[in-house]
């Protein structure tokens, strides 16, 4: 069961990730080699480069697409989102296929990372404490270090300000509204080594 949760964590991550990433470098190649003026260099502040924004529907094709993209042995899952982030599938155990279904609330905290907090957990008829789900992740799963989670607080902490997109770039998520369909995040320029 843990193998699921880990990789929906992991590829929604990785989607946003690359996401990101090709709006970043389509920018980026737009701008030849010799036209890139000196004087209009955006200076390194703690300012965003620039906010990506996008709805329900293309977010969830994408980590879909991603998921199938990817497959997971055991598992056969998709997300979708409505008034909260479900994940629901079946779980191929003992030649069983038990259906399986998690509910997130998701929630963007000052540091502009994502906290998935777990509503609920339902394998085959079973409803199972969030709590214990989450301790079984943390002691097996390996999750990138900008992965949390937090058992005692039925959460999962994103950092995306951990991640950085082609080395030279992190988000911050701004905005998830699930009611009002809005998904934004802030592209910052990690600063120079000096």
């Amino acid at each position: 069961m843990k193998k699921w949760k880990t990789a929906f964590i992991i590829l929604a991550c990785v989607d946003l990730a690359v996401v990101l990433g090709l709006v970043i470098l389509l920018v980026w190649a737009s701008i030849a080699p010799g036209n890139k003026p000196h004087a209009h260099r955006l200076p390194m502040t703690s300012a965003p480069i620039f906010t990506v924004r996008t709805d329900k529907d293309r977010l969830v094709a994408l980590i879909n697409d991603e998921i199938d993209r990817h497959p997971t042995g055991n598992l056969d899952f998709h997300v979708a989102m409505n008034d909260g982030v479900d994940l629901a599938g079946t779980l191929k155990l003992f030649g069983l296929d038990i259906p399986f279904t998690i509910r997130f609330d998701p929630e963007v905290n000052d540091q502009g990372n994502i906290v998935l907090k777990e509503k609920a957990v339902k394998l085959g008829r079973f409803n199972l404490p969030e709590s214990e789900v989450l301790r079984f992740i943390r002691a097996g799963g390996k999750l990138p270090d900008w992965v949390t989670v937090n058992p005692s607080q039925n959460e999962i902490i994103i950092a995306l300000d951990q991640v950085k997109v082609g080395g030279r770039f992190y988000l911050k998520a701004k905005t998830i509204d699930l009611t009002q369909d809005v998904f934004e995040f802030n592209v910052y320029r990690v600063p120079a080594k000096k």
